[in-house]
């Protein structure tokens, strides 16, 4: 019976969890305003309490989520100042789960959309996730006025035209990727075609994109915006969204099943060895690590993340665990004293 008691006593503190946090936050790449005076981006939190005792055996165990979340912030380059422009509060999964969509317009507006990628897409999209039905959609920022307007919300990884006038985009929602597009203010929808990852060309003449004609095989198709013609370029065996990318407004790149890079020619149908490789990217992005420069100085608190809501303890407790090097992490100490800068100045 003392043997049980003993037995009892260890899994119920093994239940428990430590009595310190962990903070992770990871950028996603952001994009600049049309003059390059600011920039806007993602930003993934996530705000735990690790497992302790047995329950962190043998892989860590399960830890008490106090906060998951992301944020979509403005930074002025100027003046050095952030500003919150949206928070989908209680979104799971870190960066790589999500594709996130941005783009300035010529009026100083920022649309921006978060969208499920990879086993998180058949989770969101299948479960009919409460948060993510909540946040789903693209959505219309104004500098000038700091509004916020929802553009559509069957809207899921936008890409805009090179004028501005244009947005195409995949949908999940029937079970099966279908592309639409419309006009900048979510009007005009037309669909398009079954398929996913569209691309527009340099001009915006052609879209190109992904079409899964069965289990084994993909097909690469172009469309002309002129006559919705359609073109079968070649089928391949496996495909990703990084496969297929312009050339010139008129010549499609693309890697062959045996990661040869190919090239097709819209004027005469012909497919050709390439030695030009060329990505889609937005020549008006910045990376995460610029976005770290430029906001090193920003404190946590600007974030609009406050740890001392999750962690309730008093000063003497705060600044005995940012001493202790055996809790916690870098981030959420440095987070800690950030927070108490201003009490810490007033007494030495």
């Amino acid at each position: 019976m003392k043997k049980l008691i003993i037995i009892l006593m260890i899994f119920l503190s093994s239940c428990s969890h430590k009595d310190y946090i962990t903070l992770i936050d990871e950028y996603k790449e952001g994009v600049y305003n049309k003059d390059k005076t600011q920039f806007s981006f993602f930003k993934f939190y996530r705000i735990y309490r690790p497992a302790k005792g047995l329950a962190a055996f043998p892989d860590g165990g399960q830890s008490k989520v106090l906060y998951e979340g992301v944020f979509v912030y403005l930074f002025d380059i100027q003046s050095g100042e952030l500003s919150i422009v949206y928070s989908y509060e209680g979104l799971q999964g870190n960066q790589s789960a999500w594709y996130t969509r941005m783009y300035f317009d010529d009026k100083n507006q920022l649309f921006f959309n978060i969208s499920p990628s990879g086993r998180y897409k058949s989770y969101y999209v299948a479960s009919e996730n409460i948060v993510y039905e909540k946040y789903k959609g693209l959505y219309l920022y104004s500098i000038d006025n700091k509004r916020i307007k929802e553009i559509s919300k069957t809207v899921e990884v936008p890409l805009f035209s090179a004028d501005g006038q244009r947005i195409i985009y995949t949908n999940y929602s029937s079970g099966e990727s279908k592309i639409y597009m419309m006009d900048m203010n979510g009007e005009n929808v037309k669909f398009r075609d079954k398929g996913f990852n569209p691309i527009f060309s340099p001009k915006g003449d052609y879209l190109a994109y992904i079409y899964e004609s069965d289990s084994a095989m993909y097909n690469i198709k172009i469309m002309n915006f002129s006559d919705s013609n359609i073109v079968d370029v070649r089928s391949l065996r496996s495909v990703s969204r990084r496969s297929i990318y312009w050339l010139t407004d008129n010549c499609l790149g693309f890697k062959d099943d045996d990661r040869t890079h190919k090239k097709y020619n819209i004027g005469n149908k012909k497919i050709s060895d390439s030695n030009e490789t060329k990505s889609n990217a937005n020549h008006n992005g910045i990376s995460s690590t610029d976005i770290k420069k430029y906001t090193k100085d920003v404190t946590y608190t600007q974030w609009g993340i406050e740890l001392q809501k999750y962690y309730p303890k008093s000063k003497k407790e705060i600044l005995k665990s940012i001493v202790d090097t055996d809790k916690g992490n870098q981030r959420y100490r440095k987070a800690l004293l950030q927070e108490i800068e201003n009490e810490l100045r007033h007494h030495t």
